[in-house]
């Protein structure tokens, strides 16, 4: 069995959620293609209805930080747990 590679920190900050940005938009494209509309068109509604008024981006930011919300009680319990069981000498 081979070891894990390491990627370099700027690869793993930068390059891959680009690439995986990209790869998103393409299948996204495809995918309103196949519907019968224009790719550059919708992708232009969307960042328009986003971030083109004061409402857009109220919306975005609003709806974007609820995402989140409902993991934080949960992490810091469980990472509590997980760090009582190893102190326990459990697995």
């Amino acid at each position: 069995m081979t070891q894990p590679v390491e990627l370099p920190r700027w690869m793993d900050v930068a390059v891959l959620p680009a690439v995986n940005l990209a790869f998103a938009l393409l299948v996204a494209g495809v995918v309103v293609t196949l519907v019968g509309f224009e790719p550059g068109q919708v992708l232009g509604l969307l960042v328009k209805g986003a971030f083109g008024s004061k409402a857009g981006i109220s919306y975005t930011l609003y709806y974007a930080t609820t995402l989140p919300s409902p993991a934080w009680p949960w992490r810091w319990p469980f990472m509590a747990a997980c760090s009582t069981s190893a102190a326990k000498g459990r697995p």
